[in-house]
């Protein structure tokens, strides 16, 4: 025997289920790069910084690859992203993700000879500091996060 209000419920608790998924996707921002979903903690991060060798010139065409570290949890990084630094040595983004305890940057020299000769790798663990405060529910505001590497040329 059919039952029409068993199958209305299951309609509506489908097409339910796809609107609400389709508000929490929309209502992210523009400068979101990691999907977060309607009334997750959320915050902006302004990463910036220099890439100099020690004599103080700039290196061009340095990844600066960064890790989101988020506390207490099993998955550490929840977000990572890839920056270049360009031919001043300058390297910025902004990126809104998930709250942050800290962000791992790590400086490589992915171009050989090309900007002056080879560089060894550098890691920074850097704190965000806040700029701004937040709205006092979901979003907690905006972070500073910058770091001036210096890298050293390899022994050759």
């Amino acid at each position: 025997m059919f039952d029409m209000t068993s199958r209305i419920g299951k309609v509506a608790r489908r097409i339910g289920g796809a609107l609400l998924a389709l508000l929490g996707f929309s209502s992210c921002s523009k400068i979101i790069e990691v999907p977060l979903e309607y009334g997750t903690p959320n915050a902006t991060y302004r990463i910036s910084g220099t890439v100099k060798s020690k004599s103080g010139d700039a290196i061009g065409g340095v990844q600066v690859a960064l890790k989101f570290v988020v506390p207490n949890t099993e998955e550490r990084y929840l977000h990572k992203d890839t920056l270049y630094s360009d031919k001043s040595g300058e390297f910025s983004k902004e990126v809104r993700v998930f709250p942050v305890s800290t962000i791992e940057m790590t400086f490589n020299d992915i171009d050989g000879d090309m900007n002056g000769g080879e560089f060894e790798s550098e890691k920074a663990v850097v704190t965000p500091v806040q700029s701004e405060k937040g709205s006092g529910s979901w979003y907690n505001g905006s972070f500073d996060v910058r770091h001036d590497a210096v890298l050293e040329k390899k022994a050759e």
